[in-house]
């Protein structure tokens, strides 16, 4: 049996906010949800009430964007949860490196497919059972022949 996680999904628009939610309920998990940056540092601040497993965040939230957002959920969780970025709200490379710095743990793309986002997000929920191969890894080859 594979334990329950509580994500906070933290996005403006309800459409997106509603599809993760559907798709964490229905593998058997528990949703939170925050529409602005204000509202997902106050869910952050309840931790002691309701363990968060796993923050999916939008960068470009209402009072609360980018960089200083992230900064701000690290103040009050320096460690845990682990951050998943919406892959849409990227703006450049530079930005990527320092969402790393601050330890980003993935992005995940918010128009992907709803059987998408659980294989998506199981390293980040599940990170004890991400090296689930007991026996060493054996090369595969196969030839491919193709013409222009």
């Amino acid at each position: 049996m594979v334990a329950v996680k509580t994500v906070l999904i933290a996005d403006d628009t309800a459409f997106v906010r509603d599809r993760f939610r559907t798709a964490l309920e229905g593998a058997g998990h528990r949703a939170m949800t925050a529409r602005t940056g204000h509202e997902l540092l106050a869910a952050l601040k309840d931790q002691q009430q309701q363990r968060i497993d796993l923050l999916v965040l939008d960068l470009r939230l209402p009072n609360g964007r980018g960089l200083e957002l992230v900064r701000s959920v690290r103040k009050l969780a320096p460690e845990e949860p682990p951050i998943v970025v919406f892959s849409g709200t990227i703006a450049n490379a530079d930005e990527v490196r320092e969402l790393a710095s601050c330890g980003v743990a993935g992005y995940v793309n918010e128009y992907a497919g709803v059987g998408h986002f659980m294989p998506a997000h199981a390293p980040h929920l599940f990170p004890e059972h991400k090296k689930r191969r007991s026996s060493p890894t054996e090369v595969l080859r196969v030839p491919i022949a193709y013409r222009v």
